[in-house]
């Protein structure tokens, strides 16, 4: 049994026109798992994103490309159960350098940002403080 908040419910189709139906569940620590359920989209409930899910028996795919990431899929739709809502789970409030608002999963508890962004902010403080970026600081010592 794995436990895990809805973060995205993604439909399409595949180049071939078969329809497309894939879940993105996290931890609200930066981790993603794509869950793929079998069978139609319709034989699942909709889950708010937020949502809180158990997982029962899921398959684990291993990554075609040799990766450490991981897919899960479930076998129907007995295997998916809503809990509840995730009371912390939150978006990211940062904007993406292309103008549009950052989708990551945050939990609200501990901040409003995503890992990503607050690593990226962290480093623009550091190079604009000559100690850290430069290695020396042009500082006057006064000797008497």
């Amino acid at each position: 049994m794995t436990a895990g908040v809805v973060h995205r419910r993604v439909t399409g189709s595949t180049q071939s026109g078969r329809p497309l139906f894939y879940l993105q569940i996290t931890d609200m620590k930066d981790t993603y798992v794509t869950l793929f359920p079998h069978g139609s989209e319709t034989q699942y409930p909709t889950i708010p994103q937020g949502g809180l899910v158990y997982i029962l028996n899921p398959t684990i795919i291993p990554s075609r490309d040799g990766s450490q990431k991981v897919a899960l899929s479930i076998s129907n739709s007995r295997c998916l159960i809503h809990i509840g809502q995730a009371v912390d789970y939150g978006v990211c409030c940062a904007t993406q350098r292309n103008g549009l608002k950052c989708m990551n999963a945050v939990n609200k508890e501990v901040s409003r940002y995503c890992l990503y962004h607050i690593r990226k902010t962290q480093e623009d403080v550091n190079t604009m403080r000559c100690e850290v970026s430069t290695g020396y600081c042009d500082c006057f010592y006064l000797t008497s």
